[in-house]
């Protein structure tokens, strides 16, 4: 508890030397002790990446991972919560995923309580990030789109951004989860969802459109179009940063006669207010919608060059309650949840 919302104690319990033996209760301890042993690495772990090296180095993953497969109720949710910490780390998620971790997890995924699920979520989503020895998600997928229709308000944020982060890096999976029924309700959590939920599923949305025809034309007949369109005038920055780069990739060449002045007005104004931060990114919207209107072609060239470099997973947020943006717009990180 004195680590879960301080970052600075979490330094100071990993110097006093706490971590050691706390992976060694998780190794050989009682149900008892592994259980709050696994909780307290779960928060030491929290956005420190030495307390994440120092855990792997001890050896705690294999015993997580076993625990995932035979633990308690108590311990396999702090286990996919500790795993998923500790996959923000490259290495960690490499060894996490040789270790096995993926299979139990897509387990608590379908059966487990409605905390392992959104545990399990999170973890995958960032286990599923810019990683190449993950072989074994696609089963994942399924029960990923049933959260984002039915879950928890947690639980479909965190399963958008694991169905984003699947799309991104795996053209296949791209056509699965479109296959799998995801558009309709990552459309309909665009429309009606949180801040954070609207975020995250333009993020998803974005990633599925990417290349792809065919989820392209089901997300805009699904009314993706006119969501962004609010977003990218009303949201917060954030918002119409990510709807910006979403939009980028759905808008067909029989739409943007349609939609063209809807949308080129608010991305004018991001030029002429040089938003720095979103400039490429509006720029690159105007470029697919081919907008030449007087007045704006010297104001684009001058500003920006448009580029259309590959979608990336991302990091989605430094979760301790909080949006942080800055994660948002992060290379290929995971992303941080604190407990609830």
């Amino acid at each position: 508890n004195l680590a879960a919302n301080n970052p600075v104690n979490r330094a100071k319990i990993a110097r006093e030397g706490a971590i050691p033996p706390l992976v060694a209760f998780v190794k050989a301890a009682t149900d008892a002790q592994n259980q709050w042993a696994v909780y307290a690495l779960g928060f030491l772990s929290l956005s420190n990446e030495e307390n994440r090296v120092l855990i792997a180095q001890e050896g705690a993953i294999p015993a997580l991972v076993e625990l995932l497969r035979t633990g308690t109720r108590a311990q396999k949710q702090w286990s996919a919560y500790t795993l998923g910490n500790l996959a923000h780390n490259d290495n960690n998620r490499v060894e996490i995923t040789l270790e096995g971790a993926i299979t139990p997890l897509i387990e608590l995924l379908r059966v487990g309580t409605e905390m392992q699920k959104q545990r399990a979520a999170f973890a995958l989503g960032n286990l599923a990030c810019d990683n190449n020895v993950a072989t074994d998600l696609d089963e994942a997928i399924l029960p990923l789109v049933e959260l984002v229709r039915t879950g928890s308000d947690t639980q479909k944020e965190d399963a958008a951004y694991t169905l984003g982060n699947l799309a991104a890096n795996n053209v296949d999976r791209r056509v699965e989860i479109g296959r799998k029924g995801a558009v309709p309700p990552l459309v309909q959590l665009l429309r009606t969802g949180n801040d954070d939920q609207k975020q995250w599923a333009m993020f998803a949305l974005r990633c599925l459109a990417y290349d792809n025809d065919t989820n392209r034309e089901a997300i805009v007949e699904e009314g993706a179009i006119e969501a962004l369109a609010e977003l990218m005038e009303k949201g917060t920055e954030e918002q119409k940063e990510q709807a910006t780069h979403a939009h980028k990739h759905l808008v067909l060449k029989k739409e943007v006669a349609a939609n063209s002045d809807r949308f080129t007005s608010p991305l004018v104004g991001y030029l002429r207010a040089r938003i720095n931060s979103e400039n490429a990114n509006v720029a690159a919207a105007l470029n697919t919608l081919g907008t030449v209107r007087k007045g704006f072609v010297p104001l684009f060239h001058r500003l920006v060059k448009v580029t259309d470099a590959p979608i990336q997973p991302v990091s989605i947020h430094q979760k301790e309650h909080e949006f942080d943006p800055a994660n948002a717009k992060a290379d290929i990180k995971p992303r941080i949840m604190a407990e609830a």
